[in-house]
């Protein structure tokens, strides 16, 4: 006798979206701090990290289930040089 094969049956997947696609998610609220390094040279940089937009991957997920997640931004940053390094 043949063995009888049963297939999963599939989920089905939005019209319209594809795997990996991005799905926009809106900020509800942004704390938004400076990070201060002093450097060994006297110099302090300060730096603030903005987001500008964050978006969900459909149907994407990392190794622990997480989903993926890109976003878009850049960093605002800032110098205070000594006196002494800088170019007279």
């Amino acid at each position: 006798m043949a063995k009888k094969v049963i297939k999963a049956k599939k989920k089905p997947k939005k019209a319209g979206r594809k795997v990996g696609d991005p799905i926009p998610v809106s900020i509800k609220s942004a704390e938004e701090h400076w990070n201060i390094y002093k450097l060994s040279d006297g110099t302090t940089v300060r730096a603030r990290p903005i987001l500008i937009e964050i978006a969900r991957q459909h149907d994407k997920f990392d190794d622990k289930g997480s989903p993926i997640y890109t976003i878009t931004g850049g960093v605002i940053q800032e110098l205070t040089v000594p006196k002494r390094l800088r170019k007279k």
